[in-house]
């Protein structure tokens, strides 16, 4: 298992990119980028999402060369004249992101529900054998076993909704493929696994999650 636990989810993610429209090189200036919204014939267009990519200090957010930005008709200005890019995803700079994380992405996918339902897979699979260990609790439910140190949780979204939310961790890292925002967004982390007991693991999951949602949702 290991590093080939996610692989599945990770394939189907990648493959799964909203948008026709193709990468191009991103401005070198820019304070937010657009999510972008595809139009009746599938051509994809400026008039998305809109994310906020500095914070309250005017730090930037993004990992410059790290977005994703795609070739579109026309993009629109802010109001100090700066192109705002329609990108297909986002990478959040640890510096400014909630501590302890190592990775934080905001990225388009086809078909949300699907992707979140393809993540959900294994960790409705390991509920269902003999001699899985599940932990409750008011928001989450975990499966792990005593034979090894993974752990899989599903729990309540802090965007609500019925597309599963399901975090999966190893000896050292837990990982949070996909976070459903709206039709059109999925948030993706991962941090270190500092807990051993998976009560403890479950609710250190569920207060990460929250700081994530709280971080990225005042920028949007």
């Amino acid at each position: 298992m290991g590093n080939s636990m996610y692989k599945i989810a990770a394939l189907f993610i990648l493959t799964a990119f909203g948008g026709q429209a193709s990468a191009q090189d991103c401005p070198d200036r820019y304070r937010f980028v657009d999510f972008g919204l595809q139009d009746r014939e599938g051509v994809m267009r400026r008039g998305g999402t809109i994310f906020r990519a500095f914070d309250g200090q005017g730090a930037h957010l993004l990992v410059l060369g790290s977005s994703i930005c795609l070739d579109v008709p026309e993009v629109a200005t802010d109001g100090r004249a700066l192109p705002i890019p329609v990108v297909s995803s986002v990478e959040i700079d640890l510096e400014k992101a909630p501590d302890g994380l190592t990775g934080l992405r905001v990225k388009t996918v086809k078909d949300v529900a699907a992707t979140a339902q393809a993540n959900a897979t294994r960790h409705l699979a390991m509920l269902s054998q003999p001699g899985t260990i599940t932990t409750r609790g008011e928001s989450f439910l975990c499966a792990s076993t005593v034979e090894g140190p993974y752990l899989s949780c599903q729990l309540l979204s802090p965007y609500g909704g019925n597309a599963p939310l399901v975090v999966y961790c190893d000896s050292e890292v837990c990982t949070m493929p996909v976070l459903v925002r709206d039709k059109q967004l999925v948030i993706e982390a991962s941090w270190p696994r500092l807990e051993r007991d998976p009560e403890a693991v479950s609710l250190a999951i569920s207060g990460r999650v929250q700081r994530i949602h709280g971080f990225l949702e005042a920028q949007f």
